[in-house]
């Protein structure tokens, strides 16, 4: 993939996914809700070299927690941020 294939690729990726970050002291975490299907995924970020990861959130019986707000059609997006509209 060349840098200009990577752009378009990242670009996307913004444009699918609405995140929502959470700053604690020892790691980052990230709430990511895809735009497509409304399934809700956690990311984790320790820090430099540090282990990173992504999961899907599940319900209790196992399947993936599809959130609420994009399944009324009540999730907007401004500047990158979840905004959750009553």
């Amino acid at each position: 993939m060349d840098k200009k294939q990577l752009k378009e690729y990242q670009k996307q990726l913004r444009e699918r996914f609405f995140s929502v970050r959470f700053d604690n002291k020892k790691q980052n975490l990230v709430l990511l809700v895809d735009r497509e299907t409304g399934v809700e995924y956690l990311g984790v970020t320790a820090g430099l070299g540090d282990p990173s990861g992504i999961t899907p959130l599940l319900n209790t019986d196992g399947t993936p927690k599809i959130n609420t707000e994009w399944q009324n059609h009540q999730l907007y997006i401004r500047k990158q941020r979840l905004l959750f509209i009553d």
